[in-house]
């Protein structure tokens, strides 16, 4: 496991080919699936909800991506793990390259290789360390929280 300081893009050669992708979705209504590394995922339709589906800059992209973090399955057994560490980037599968970029300014980037499982729980540690994890007393009530269609 590592971390890469601010960089806008970063380029990870695969240490062995690439069986499956992580497709990470923009959003709750986004598609998150693995996927193989020749399947092309479908543009979702009807065009007039994309903004809703998908993060329309990369609707029509056909390479396997994602949005905040990608995942390799390769032949040897292992999974290599690319992440942001902060908002707005997207990563890409491009032959046998992971490729991560942020749209806007440059940030940091979480880099782990191992088991499935591991190189997911490193991410989700990486990513309580730069955000934070919010804890309420043990005998407090979760908090109450508001979203356009979640409501409590």
């Amino acid at each position: 496991m590592k971390k890469k300081k601010k960089t806008q893009e970063i380029h990870l050669e695969l240490p062995s080919s690439a069986i499956k992708y992580y497709r990470h979705g923009w959003q709750s209504w986004s598609l998150t699936t693995w996927q193989g590394v020749n399947q092309r995922v479908p543009t979702p339709k009807p065009k007039i909800l994309h903004p809703l589906q998908t993060d329309p800059r990369y609707v029509h992209e056909t390479r396997p991506h994602g949005s905040w973090v990608g995942v390799v399955e390769m032949e040897n057994g292992n999974y290599l793990l690319l992440g942001a560490l902060s908002l707005d980037a997207h990563i890409f599968l491009e032959k046998n390259t992971l490729i991560g970029k942020y749209e806007n300014e440059a940030g940091d980037w979480f880099i782990a290789e191992g088991s499935k499982k591991e190189v997911f729980e490193q991410y989700a540690n990486a990513l309580k360390k730069v955000l934070g994890v919010f804890k309420t007393p043990s005998n407090s009530p979760p908090p109450k929280i508001w979203c356009s269609w979640y409501s409590l």
